[in-house]
């Protein structure tokens, strides 16, 4: 997509167009990521019964509660 085509959609200064398209593909990237890896989470959860759920949940928090913060500090 041209620069000028580009600005035309928002508000740019110049040089922050390659940023843009960067932060865009990016986001594009983290979509992707998501919803393919989303059937297998669903189909783990699946597989491992009702009664691993309760598991599953505490692990999945805990992980969280440690990477989040460390993405905090990267970003």
């Amino acid at each position: 997509m041209p620069a000028p085509a580009l600005s035309s959609l928002a508000d740019l200064r110049p040089g922050e167009g390659r940023r843009v398209i960067l932060a865009a593909t990016w986001f594009c990237c983290l979509l992707t990521g998501n919803y393919t890896l989303r059937p297998l989470r669903d189909a783990m959860g699946v597989a491992g019964g009702v009664d691993s759920l309760p598991w599953m949940f505490t692990a999945t928090f805990l992980v969280m509660l440690a990477v989040v913060p460390l993405f905090g500090l990267a970003v």
